[in-house]
């Protein structure tokens, strides 16, 4: 071999041994063209956080600082929270409605009207519902009969004591014999209305569950007129005692 042809040789060698040294140090920026140089940095100083993989608590629109202290939800009724809103009682009731009838015009042409009256209500739903019937059997106070005012509720009519209001709001009472009897048509779903209308004025008080001598009735009267399984208010137009 002549010694140009090992020139030659060394010479290629050396830039081999360049570009070598320069792809480990280096590397060319295709956005910027500028080159980058990679640096042994100490991993200790910049340490990857850890990422947590958990879907279920990967929230990234929450403050997890905000979030830190709210309690786990628990579906179980908590005792003391159930008993304290068993001792929310509702705001006291002040006054009770008696419903009592005022009759316009003349024979056929006669037509009935319920009237309110008022009264202070005692403080038991009990003692509210025995005012209330004893209201309804004894009939209007004379100022109001001077104004037309009369009651349907037959005066020997009694009442089971056994009485009771279910949780649902539902009063079950028991009358005698003597509610069924005694009325037409009209005059016996005056007499329904004047019970409905009147026993709802009590707030506990919901729907009325009336039967005859502790039976289910599902008529009542000479005319069987319809008693639906729960007693409500029926359309009536209402007067005011106050303003007769």
């Amino acid at each position: 071999m002549n010694l140009k042809n090992l020139f030659f040789y060394l010479s290629i060698l050396f830039f081999v041994l360049t570009l070598l040294d320069k792809s480990l140090v280096s590397k060319d920026n295709p956005d910027t063209g500028k080159t980058i140089v990679y640096r042994n940095i100490p991993a200790e100083k910049h340490k990857i956080p850890e990422i947590n993989t958990d879907s279920s608590d990967n929230d990234t629109n929450s403050n997890w600082d905000d979030l830190a202290d709210i309690p786990t939800y628990d579906p179980e009724p908590i005792p003391e929270a159930t008993q304290a809103l068993e001792q929310v009682k509702p705001k006291s009731q002040i006054f009770l409605y008696i419903y009592y009838l005022k009759f316009f015009g003349r024979g056929s042409n006669s037509y009935s009207r319920l009237v309110q009256t008022r009264k202070k209500a005692p403080e038991t739903v009990e003692e509210k519902i025995l005012v209330v019937l004893r209201g309804l059997i004894k009939g209007p106070k004379q100022e109001d009969k001077t104004k037309g005012l009369l009651t349907t509720i037959p005066a020997d009519l009694k009442i089971s004591t056994k009485f009771h209001v279910s949780p649902r709001g539902i009063l079950y009472l028991s009358a005698s014999p003597s509610f069924a009897r005694g009325a037409g048509a009209d005059l016996m779903q005056d007499r329904l209305d004047q019970l409905t209308y009147s026993l709802l004025s009590i707030q506990e008080i919901k729907g009325i569950d009336l039967r005859i001598k502790h039976q289910k009735i599902t008529s009542i009267g000479s005319h069987n007129i319809a008693v639906p399984v729960v007693l409500t208010r029926s359309p009536r137009k209402i007067l005011y005692s106050a303003n007769l």
